[in-house]
């Protein structure tokens, strides 16, 4: 029987959707059936039993990841508690090799598992993009100014991926190590 991964992720300008499908294929690729949903797009009546490990991923977005992300963390942390889980969150931060904006994204990421009261087993900061063409005009000014803080790229005249696929690869091997270590899940009796 194939082993049941659920991938819910919250997007702002895409790259985050672009990841979460990324890990969706490895995991495909190696036997898993894999449902992946939009976190604003999750209903409250779904249910989230009946899969061997649950993925969840959020950009960072001026110091916050998605409400959706937290919304469906909050009303599912005893179900995510109790099976394998993994975290990813996606920010032009965690590309870089600043120290302290290393260590800023660190305490953005334990400061949302801690008001979920959420504990995964494993969590994976990943570069994301500089969006600079969609951003309203302040945001574009205040991204060029913190990339260049940050050594990053300034050239708004374009977007810049920060994405290490490799990384993401990775990310996704190990949550398939997570699922292939515990007992495949009982069926979901019908009803």
């Amino acid at each position: 029987m194939a082993r049941r991964i659920l991938i819910v992720y919250g997007t702002t300008y895409g790259q985050t959707a672009r990841i979460a499908h990324y890990i969706q294929d490895v995991l495909t690729s190696e036997g898993c059936e894999v449902v992946l949903e939009p976190a604003d797009r999750w209903r409250a009546d779904w249910n989230v039993h009946g899969y061997d490990a649950i993925v969840v991923g959020a950009s960072l977005v001026v110091g916050h990841h998605q409400p959706s992300v937290a919304k469906f963390a909050a009303e599912n942390r005893t179900a995510l508690n109790r099976i394998p889980t993994a975290f990813f969150s996606v920010s032009a931060s965690a590309a870089g090799t600043d120290p302290r904006a290393i260590a800023e994204v660190d305490r953005l990421i334990n400061g949302f598992l801690a008001e979920a009261q959420w504990h995964p087993r494993t969590v994976e900061k990943i570069g994301g993009a500089i969006a600079y063409t969609r951003y309203s005009f302040p945001v574009r000014l205040a991204m060029k100014f913190i990339a260049w803080r940050n050594g990053g790229p300034t050239d708004t005249s374009r977007d810049h991926e920060l994405t290490d696929w490799a990384q993401v690869r990775q990310f996704a091997m190990r949550v398939l190590g997570l699922v292939n270590a515990t007992p495949a899940r009982e069926p979901v009796p019908p009803g």
